[in-house]
């Protein structure tokens, strides 16, 4: 049944990529506006870690339509999978940007919704707390991606595959694999995205931040009580509706 679901999927992201790293699920084409001190992210854009050491300004730059409430989600894809327990399953394993590499969940903030200019706010606690992108000295470029979904759960808790997860501090073990495929599958396709790469090498950073250690792939930021503001959207283009009809023809001809 899995290799069914991930060949599903796959089949998916290529029609909605985009705004996401090439070959990785979920996926989304609508761009999620990302500014940290006055500078838009660009996808795939090289940051320098002093850059992103607090929360951005998350926005949509048109008016949502459908969910009331949305959950934003950011991941590193580049963690090695060598942090991964022994007694791991590769069935379990939650796939980063390529098969050895696993997710460290970066930042999961609930109960977002759309102001007039398309900022996104919430007035709660984040289910898992900003920490900023912190990868380990000497790995090279992590890619991190920023997910807005719908929050389809009323209360934004995590469901299936991450249920019972404890996330909230930064360096919690549970943001370790945190599995974004079946986040997908309960919360439905992200309606936006965004990315961006850091490095712990000297060659892309500024400040002297602490590299990170296993199992700590984020650090902490300045604030505990963070707001988020961002932007909104409508999904154009194959809809949801055809994208879920597609995902089952997909399964059924495996």
């Amino acid at each position: 049944m899995r290799n069914r679901h991930s060949f599903a999927t796959l089949a998916l992201a290529a029609l909605v990529q985009g705004q996401t790293p090439p070959k990785t699920f979920p996926a989304a084409e609508q761009s999620l506006q990302i500014t940290w001190n006055g500078q838009n992210l660009a996808a795939n854009q090289t940051l320098p870690q002093s850059l992103v050491m607090t929360p951005p300004i998350v926005s949509v730059n048109y008016t949502m339509a459908g969910a009331e409430t949305y959950m934003l989600v950011l991941a590193d894809l580049s963690i090695p999978g060598s942090w991964l327990p022994n007694t791991t399953s590769p069935l379990d394993i939650a796939v980063g940007m390529i098969p050895d590499r696993t997710t460290w969940l970066q930042w999961l903030q609930t109960d977002l919704t759309q102001a007039a200019n398309g900022t996104l706010y919430s007035s709660v606690a984040p289910v898992a707390p900003y920490g900023y992108p912190n990868p380990p000295s000497g790995d090279g470029l992590h890619t991190y991606v920023f997910y807005l979904f719908p929050q389809t759960c009323g209360n934004g808790s995590l469901v299936g595959l991450n249920a019972g997860r404890d996330v909230y501090s930064t360096s919690a073990p549970d943001r370790l694999d945190f599995n974004l495929d079946d986040l997908a599958a309960t919360a439905g396709f992200p309606i936006a995205a965004n990315y961006f790469r850091v490095t712990a090498d000297g060659t892309s950073m500024s400040g002297n931040a602490a590299s990170a250690a296993k199992p700590t792939a984020a650090g902490t930021a300045s604030s505990s009580t963070q707001s988020t503001n961002g932007v909104g959207m409508t999904v154009p283009g194959i809809g949801l509706l055809a994208l879920m009809s597609l995902a089952s023809a997909v399964v059924m001809l495996v």
